[in-house]
């Protein structure tokens, strides 16, 4: 197991968990150290997010944000990810595309934003979405449309998408 599946925090009946000895990318490794109770709480944010449209990432000692936002999907409008600071460039994951409601994003006034390009990001949260979205999209149906995005450049994420048909 890689990925600690975000909906195992919503069952009332888990009075035990056991988790030595897997290599988790997510939740990250700081989140473990503070046991189950840590790791519930963490993986809970994201299940309030579904029902409240607010995602608090602060305090989470992220350098990203995790593609399981997809898992509050539409129900996102609001994500607090004051404190990201990573040590190089920002990216957003694709999977933010999937947060077609997502209005507004609290960031830190100097993160560096390197995916999506410049000329997008600068546009806002909901020009971010929709331009991730259609890569998010590409993953699963392996075609790409940039049409009407008023890009500048080739954007480096198709290259993260393998095999696309770009048009």
């Amino acid at each position: 197991i890689k990925r600690l599946p975000v909906s195992i925090a919503d069952i009332p009946q888990l009075h035990e968990f056991e988790y030595d000895n897997n290599p988790f990318e997510f939740p990250h490794k700081k989140v473990f150290v503070a046991g189950k109770v840590g790791i519930f709480k963490y993986l809970k944010r994201f299940i309030t997010a579904r029902k409240t449209g607010v995602l608090d990432l602060t305090k989470a000692d992220l350098v990203e944000i995790p593609k399981e936002i997809g898992f509050v999907g539409d129900k996102l409008k609001h994500l607090k990810m004051n404190d990201i600071q990573p040590p190089s460039g920002f990216s957003f994951p694709f999977e933010i595309g999937m947060c077609s409601n997502l209005e507004r994003a609290d960031m830190h006034p100097q993160l560096k934003i390197v995916s999506p390009p410049e000329d997008t990001a600068k546009k806002g949260i909901k020009v971010i979405v929709q331009y991730l979205s259609r890569f998010a999209h590409a993953k699963d149906h392996g075609k790409l449309d940039l049409s009407h995005m008023n890009l500048s450049g080739f954007p480096p994420e198709i290259s993260a998408n393998g095999n696309l048909d770009v048009s």
